[in-house]
């Protein structure tokens, strides 16, 4: 559910989940509370209370703990939305796992208007985003650079173009002239992640924005480039943490 005064404004509550994500990243900035269970993003470990904070274009994965479950609802917030109340072009969090228990009751006491219908009140919202950028947040970008191999960038642009069919890792290769394995190798260090997940990523992002849209799950599986529904659920389960109806019925304004 997006609200009109932040754009793209997402939140998702996964409850009582025992799902991993595979090693993904966000355009977005990520503030997941966690309310429940141990959860493990790359090596740091958040209990209940902590707020653990995702960088827009962090290479992460997380995992959990003991096969136990967990319970977290993350917020998903638009760098513009920082830039804009921080009025700094960067902002960066040197702490990934933050323990400040005014903060995290700031947002969920944000949560629990929502859930109670309060659609029009944001006051806790931008308290709590700007208690959090400047008690913790550093005026300087995170650890990503931008792309500045042409060959890559092309690579991108015409996955980004191109998500919906067949994309061979030796197209690729060709169009940024280099033999297959090489092109791996720099499209991960440079990108972080390998060309695969990467077009997963794509078509994923993707197929999220047809399942906000009300598109049913074959033809979103069809229309973003996987062979049918299973094949899409499964992929979808492993880069989101959710099942693409999970997922929809995980948005906790779904109701509104």
């Amino acid at each position: 559910m997006y609200l009109k005064e932040f754009d793209s404004l997402e939140i998702l509550a996964f409850n009582n989940c025992k799902n991993e994500f595979r090693k993904h990243f966000h355009d977005t900035y990520v503030i997941s509370l966690i309310e429940k269970g141990t959860f493990i993003e790359n090596n740091f470990i958040g209990v209940p209370g902590n707020i653990l904070i995702s960088h827009p274009f962090e290479v992460h994965e997380n995992k959990i703990f003991d096969d136990n479950s967990y319970t977290v609802i993350s917020i998903y917030i638009n760098s513009e939305v920082i830039q804009y109340l921080s009025k700094q072009k960067y902002t960066s969090f040197t702490l990934k796992l933050i323990e400040d228990k005014g903060l995290f009751n700031l947002f969920t006491q944000y949560l629990s208007a929502l859930q109670s219908g309060n659609l029009d009140n944001n006051d806790l919202l931008i308290r709590g985003l700007k208690r959090l950028i400047f008690t913790y947040g550093k005026n300087n970008i995170f650890d990503y650079q931008p792309i500045n191999n042409p060959s890559i960038t092309e690579s991108l642009l015409y996955i980004e173009q191109n998500y919906n069919t067949k994309i061979k890792l030796d197209d690729l290769a060709t169009m940024a002239r280099q033999n297959k394995y090489s092109f791996i190798r720099q499209f991960k260090k440079t990108v972080g992640i390998t060309p695969y997940e990467y077009i997963n990523l794509q078509r994923i992002k993707q197929a999220k924005m047809y399942l906000r849209e009300g598109t049913s799950l074959v033809e979103t599986a069809l229309s973003t480039g996987f062979y049918d529904q299973s094949h899409f659920s499964n992929y979808f389960k492993n880069y989101v943490g959710l099942s693409p109806r999970d997922y929809v019925n995980s948005n906790i304004l779904q109701d509104f």
